[in-house]
C-alpha cells in the first residue's frame, strides 16, 4: 500500500445471528484492499464472537456482555477502528464484490467528500428485488444525498470524532444529526459508484407499533437536539403530523401519539451544539430530493453561503 493510500477499517456489529455474521465478515475476507476487520458481539446469547473469530482469526473481535445496542456498540467500535475510512456494513448485508473498498476509498475525492453511501439493494424475503440509489460509474458529477445508510456506508474517522459521533440515545435513525454536523463542516455525502450491498432482511417479527413509536420519538429528539428555533419547531410539527398520516390508515396514530409525546416530555437532550440555521435549512431542502448532482448540490450550497471544505 503506498503512503497516499487511505487506510481502512470493516465493522461489523451484530447479536445473536451468527450465521448472518459470517457471510458479512466472509465478504469483508474477501476485499482485495488491506483492511482491519472489526466485529462488535452486542450481547448475543449465540456464539457469534466465537465463530467469528473462527472465520477470521485476523479479526478484531469485541464482545458487550450486556447489550449496547447497535448504535452505541457503534461508536465503541470507532473509538478503536485504526483506519482512516471506516466501513459501517450490516450483519445481513455482503458486499457486491472483492473490489468495493478500493473503489470506495478512491472516491473520497474531492476533499469536501466526508461520507461515502453505497448503494443497496434488497433482496426481500418474499422474493422481490428492491434497489435502493442509482448505480452509476460517474467520477466527476456525481450524484450526492442528503443522508448516508446506517448499514452501507463508509466515514472519514476523523470527522466522525470531531463532530461528536452517534449520540448512542436512540436505537436508529441517528445518521440525520451526523450528516447534519458533517455538512456544517463543509462536507458531503456521495453515492459510491459502480459497486452495491446486497442486503438480505429477515422476515419481520417485531412489533409495528413499537416501530412507529421510536421513529417518531428520533425524528423528534433529532429536530431538539440540533435544529434552531424556529426551524426545531416547524420540524417537529410536520414530522407529527406526517407520522399520523402514514400510521392512521393502519390503526396505529396511537403509537405515534405516544412517541411524540415521550420525547417531548421526557426525552434527554444532548450536548451538541446546535447548527446554524442556513445549514440546517440547506439541509431540510437537499432531503426532499432523492439525490443532487455534485455541480448542482454546490451551486445550491454556494447561494446558502455555506463553503465545501476544500473548494474556492
Amino acid at each position: 500500500m503506498s503512503d497516499t493510500q487511505l487506510t481502512a477499517t470493516i465493522l461489523i456489529t451484530s447479536k445473536d445471528r451468527a450465521n448472518l455474521c459470517e457471510n458479512a465478515l466472509r465478504s469483508a475476507m474477501s476485499q482485495n484492499y488491506e483492511c482491519e476487520i472489526i466485529v462488535v458481539d452486542d450481547g448475543s446469547s449465540d456464539d457469534t464472537a466465537i465463530r467469528s473469530k473462527s472465520v477470521c482469526p485476523e479479526a478484531r473481535v469485541f464482545r458487550n456482555e450486556r447489550p449496547l445496542g447497535i448504535i452505541a456498540a457503534r461508536n465503541k467500535a470507532f473509538e478503536v477502528a485504526q483506519g482512516q475510512i471506516v466501513f459501517t456494513l450490516d450483519d445481513d448485508a455482503v458486499f457486491s464484490g472483492p473490489s468495493l473498498v478500493g473503489s470506495v476509498v478512491k472516491e473520497f475525492s474531492p476533499p469536501c467528500v466526508g461520507a461515502v453511501t453505497i448503494p443497496i439493494i434488497d433482496h426481500l424475503p418474499d422474493g422481490t428485488v428492491r434497489q435502493r440509489l442509482p448505480i452509476e460509474n460517474s467520477t466527476t458529477d456525481f450524484p450526492c444525498v442528503a443522508n448516508f445508510s446506517g448499514g452501507a456506508n463508509a466515514l472519514r474517522k476523523d470527522l466522525f470524532m470531531k463532530v461528536g459521533r452517534y449520540s448512542g440515545k436512540s436505537r436508529q435513525g441517528e445518521e440525520r444529526g451526523v450528516c447534519l454536523r458533517f455538512l456544517q463542516e463543509g462536507f458531503l455525502v456521495r453515492v459510491a459508484a459502480e459497486h452495491h450491498i446486497d442486503h438480505y432482511p429477515q422476515p419481520a417479527t417485531g412489533n409495528r407499533g413499537l416501530i412507529d413509536y421510536y421513529n417518531v420519538r428520533n425524528s423528534i429528539a433529532f429536530a431538539k437536539d440540533f435544529f434552531p428555533f424556529p426551524d426545531r419547531q416547524i420540524h417537529v410539527l410536520g414530522t407529527i403530523a406526517s407520522h399520523l398520516m402514514a400510521s392512521l390508515p393502519r390503526g396505529r396514530g396511537m403509537q405515534v401519539i405516544r412517541g411524540a409525546c415521550a420525547e417531548l416530555v421526557f426525552g434527554r437532550g444532548i450536548d451538541y451544539p446546535r447548527v446554524a440555521r442556513k445549514t440546517c435549512r440547506a439541509w431540510r431542502a437537499m432531503s426532499k430530493r432523492t439525490c443532487w448532482r455534485f455541480s448542482e448540490l454546490r451551486s445550491f450550497l454556494k447561494s446558502c453561503e455555506i463553503q465545501l471544505t476544500g473548494s474556492e
